[in-house]
C-alpha cells in the first residue's frame, strides 16, 4: 500500500473531523438533503486523495448519499450540481460524461430559479459554481 502524501493525510484528517461534525448534524436532523450533500462532498474529498485506489470503494458511497439527498428533497439544486460535478470530473472509461454533466448542470440551474432557502442560515450555495462548470463545457 502506498503511503499518503502530506497533503493527502491532511485531507483525510479534515474529512475525519468533517465526518464527525456532519454525523452530529445528521443525528439532529434525519433525512436532510443538505446533510446528505455534505456527506457526499466529504466522501468525494476522500476519493480525491487517491482516485485510482479509492474511487472504487468510495464512489458508490458518494452516489448513495446523493441518491438519499434527492429522495429527501428532489428540488434541492445542489443534488444535481454534485451529480454533474461527478460526471464532469470522472473519466469516461469509469462512467463520466461531459454531456450528461451538462444536463445535470442545466437541471441544477433550473432548480436554482425557484429555490428559496428555508432561513437566513440555510444553505444557499452552488449557483455560481454550477454556472462556471457549465461554461467550461460550452455548447
Amino acid at each position: 500500500m502506498q503511503a499518503l502524501s502530506a497533503q493527502g493525510a491532511q485531507i483525510d484528517e479534515l474529512a475525519d473531523q468533517a465526518e464527525k461534525n456532519i454525523n452530529k448534524a445528521s443525528a439532529l436532523s434525519k433525512d436532510n438533503s443538505e446533510i446528505a450533500c455534505v456527506q457526499s462532498l466529504i466522501t468525494t474529498a476522500r476519493i480525491n486523495v487517491d482516485p485510482m485506489t479509492r474511487g472504487r470503494k468510495f464512489s458508490p458511497v458518494s452516489s448513495a448519499y446523493l441518491a438519499d439527498a434527492k429522495k429527501f428533497n428532489p428540488e434541492n439544486p445542489r443534488v444535481y450540481l454534485l451529480q454533474g460535478q461527478t460526471l464532469y470530473y470522472t473519466p469516461e472509461q469509469f462512467g463520466g460524461s461531459k454531456e450528461k454533466a451538462k444536463e445535470m448542470f442545466e437541471l441544477s440551474l433550473k432548480k436554482f430559479e425557484s429555490f428559496k432557502p428555508e432561513s437566513k442560515i440555510a444553505p444557499n450555495w452552488g449557483k455560481e459554481y454550477t454556472q462556471s462548470l457549465l461554461s467550461k463545457i460550452g455548447n
